[in-house]
């Protein structure tokens, strides 16, 4: 009982003397586990001896980096954090609180396609790759496809053979 009251008054010691940094490097700075740490943090916390420590979600610029390389080469969120060793919940809340940089992720995101487009494009202009050709003519002919044409007869009196009437519809599906 006496380790922990004295690991308690480390913790509340280390947390005043050290303000702004969050707990994870506080619990580094004790040289305890995090978990370690939590528990006598709330129990200060508890009993009212501290403030809340509000952890800053940091993600570094080399993270940052890595988390771009991922993003431009078609990786979901989950692959990007995965690969770049950021926790996913981390990086939410980085997003949540850099809008910009979920805006530019969503871009970085489409990069493969936008350039695959180019590539078909330029080879489309210069009339050189066969098989680019034979995909496109291939789209156009999926998308000709995509047009129906119903020819329907109705009759609007049954007994009246005469009296008929002829509709044309055409559905265009996307």
């Amino acid at each position: 009982m006496a380790k922990a009251v004295t690991t308690t008054k480390k913790v509340k010691e280390i947390i005043n003397t050290n303000p702004g940094k969050t707990k994870k490097e506080l619990a580094g700075l004790l040289g305890i586990e995090d978990k370690t740490f939590i528990y006598h943090y709330q129990k200060l916390l508890k009993a009212g001896e501290i403030q809340k420590i509000e952890d800053q979600v940091v993600i570094s610029d080399k993270e940052i980096k890595d988390l771009e390389y991922y993003f431009t080469h078609g990786f979901t969120d989950e692959e990007a954090c995965l690969e770049a060793d950021i926790n996913i919940r981390t990086f939410y809340h980085y997003c949540s609180n850099n809008p910009e940089w979920a805006d530019r992720r969503q871009v970085l995101k489409k990069r493969q396609v936008m350039k695959a487009k180019l590539i078909v494009s330029k080879n489309l202009e210069a009339e050189k790759d066969d098989y680019v050709k034979m995909v496109f003519q291939e789209e156009k002919r999926q998308e000709r496809a995509r047009i129906k044409v119903d020819l329907g007869v109705t009759t609007e009196d049954e007994e009246d053979i005469n009296a008929k009437n002829v509709s044309l519809k055409v559905t265009i599906m996307d």
